[in-house]
């Protein structure tokens, strides 16, 4: 009977299903809140501050009066729910278990803005916190799905975007939208024309047979714009009363280079017939190297985002570390390198992005290498990056830092410590792990079940190749 009742529920759930899939436009507008359709929202709203106050734990939600500041009524999250969060004050923001007993996260444990994901681990409550003209957001999905939501991004609606709809066509310039960037490819290889290069004195040119001038396009001040194949000695800025600005180079050589104006005025492009076309993005080039390469009047959008590479072009090395810092802790004395376990697999790549969870601020070692028969890092090409307390995430596919088959990325720990196991094996090292082969000395690299606070991404050559284009 039992069975009877379950099967005659799940009939109901489809002709639920098929009836909305047919609904008409009106009857959809009512009914986005059914199961159909998932409503992603940022949910930070004005009507729901709190003026001149900060949320703040000490063994139970508080408050702290504090002017200039806000916070949020709390948000409620289910188990599992996914949250992508921008720009948040981290060291006032929380999660709180569902019954306000325990607290499950914290975002920073500095003064300082974070931007970051998170997925609920159980039941519970969101307490954000932010300061004026900070532009906070809270969104009800992940960044992966912001991304990649099959929806028209050029007209997304003001409240909402659906994952299930195809496409939803409403009056809204992608200009206006807080979390994206317009990207603009605004320099017309049509308009090259050979025998000249600009001379820098007003609009005059001299005759040259192997190289060409662009017509002068104008900048705004204040906006970013990547400049992309130009030589900089024949490439020049300025005003709009005709005053020069900048030369760009003083040599012949091809600059490729953000470049932000600090007055209204127009630049003059002058490179070589043998050079590649040059461009100009207007949004700059670190938004520009996601795109297969813009044409003259095209455009896309990116969010405002420190990682927007999707997935299908890089290999992820360790597992997801949001929430680490609130699971179980174990001390391993004279901790150093740790690294997933996992090896690249093909010939060249580019490390592309790095996350990593420390607990003080400082500077902290990478380093790309192999290990030996003996269980020992060969060769390392170290390098130092500056981390802040809390969770980092690091884009450092323009260093161009090469990995190699059979080589991984490992990371200096400071603070002699790993996390409850999540079902996957990493490698430590640490003083009371070395070898005891003839003629080797030094720490191993050993297996543990342990979780650690770091993983990493890595983009193949065709990849690089495709951003650099």
């Amino acid at each position: 009977m039992k069975n009877l009742e379950n099967l005659a529920t799940e009939i109901g759930k489809d002709i639920k299903d098929i009836k909305m899939r047919f609904a008409t436009k009106d009857e959809v507008s009512q009914k986005v809140d059914n199961s159909v359709f998932e409503k992603v929202e940022q949910l930070l709203k004005d009507e729901n501050k709190i003026n001149n106050s900060v949320w703040l734990w000490n063994k139970n939600m508080g408050i702290f009066n504090s002017n200039d500041w806000f916070r949020y009524k709390p948000i409620f999250a289910n188990k599992g729910n996914k949250f992508y969060l921008l720009n948040i004050r981290g060291v006032f923001s929380y999660v709180v278990s569902k019954d306000g007993t325990r607290l499950l996260n914290k975002f920073s444990q500095s003064d300082s803005l974070v931007t970051t994901e998170y997925v609920a681990s159980e039941d519970s409550i969101l307490y954000i916190t932010s300061k004026p003209n900070e532009n906070a957001k809270l969104f009800n999905a992940s960044l992966r799905e912001l991304q990649n939501a099959n929806v028209d991004f050029a007209n997304l609606p003001n409240d909402y975007i659906s994952l299930k709809i195809p496409k939803l066509s409403l009056e809204i310039q992608p200009e206006e939208l807080s979390f994206v960037d317009v990207v603009k490819q605004i320099l017309d290889e049509k308009t090259f024309k050979v025998g000249k290069a600009w001379s820098g004195n007003g609009n005059g040119t001299y005759d040259a047979g192997t190289w060409g001038t662009y017509p002068a396009v104008n900048l705004k001040a204040g906006v970013t714009y990547g400049l992309k194949n130009i030589r900089g000695v024949f490439t020049h800025y300025f005003d709009k009363s005709g005053s020069k600005i900048l030369t760009f180079s003083t040599k012949d050589e091809i600059i490729t280079r953000d470049f932000t104006p600090n007055v209204d005025g127009y630049i003059l492009i002058s490179r070589q017939t043998v050079d590649k076309p040059s461009k100009i993005f207007q949004g700059g080039l670190g938004s520009a190297r996601n795109l297969d390469g813009l044409e003259y009047g095209t455009s896309a959008i990116t969010p405002k985002v420190p990682f927007i590479i999707p997935d299908t072009s890089t290999t992820q090395f360790g597992l997801d570390i949001a929430g680490i810092d609130v699971t179980q802790q174990t001390t391993v004395n004279n901790l150093s390198y740790m690294s997933p376990i996992k090896k690249w697999e093909k010939s060249r790549g580019f490390i592309d992005t790095i996350n990593v969870y420390v607990k003080q601020t400082g500077t902290y070692n990478f380093a790309i290498g192999n290990i030996d028969q003996n269980d020992l890092i060969v060769s390392p090409r170290a390098f130092q990056k500056q981390l802040n307390a809390g969770y980092n995430t690091l884009d450092v596919i323009n260093e161009e830092r090469e990995i190699f088959y059979g080589e991984q990325l490992f990371f200096e720990s400071h603070d002699n410590t790993v996390y409850a196991a999540k079902g996957e094996r990493n490698l430590i090292q640490d003083a009371q792990h070395v070898t005891s082969n003839a003629g080797y000395s030094g720490k191993v690299m050993y297996g543990t079940d342990n979780a650690i606070p770091f993983n990493y991404k890595v983009a193949d050559e065709s990849t690089k190749k495709r951003l650099k284009s």
